[in-house]
């Protein structure tokens, strides 16, 4: 097999560097990753090998497009700007007019109620 460690290192190593400046999905870098090691291997023995790579590539990007596709929003997504306490209480953030002291004393008194 023409799979080369130092092709593969050199080509994630750059891939990962540049994923860190762009703001890039963990789906797009590994993309980015693949095609910067089709770029870097130079000598490939045959197209048939670049040909496996990219169907490889291509199958992969469909099961990940699946699985976005089909995700299902996560749960603290409508918690955003609200704090969960460990016993399931939801407790809004303090807002402008009130200050963080008086926000921590009425958590403090709803920990204490056990109720909202």
């Amino acid at each position: 097999m023409f799979l080369s460690l130092p092709a593969v290192t050199i080509s994630y190593a750059v891939g990962i560097f540049l994923g860190s400046f762009l703001p890039l999905n963990p789906i797009m870098l590994f993309v980015l990753c693949t095609l910067l090691f089709l770029l870097v291997i130079g000598r490939v023995r045959g197209k048939r090998e670049v040909g496996l790579l990219l169907f490889l590539l291509l199958i992969m990007l469909g099961w990940f497009r699946y699985q976005l596709l089909w995700q299902r929003p996560s749960i603290l997504d409508s918690f955003q700007g609200k704090e969960v306490l460990a016993t399931g209480i939801v407790v809004e953030e303090p807002t402008l007019q009130e200050d963080k002291l008086t926000f921590k004393l009425r958590l403090a008194s709803i920990v204490s109620a056990g109720e909202p």
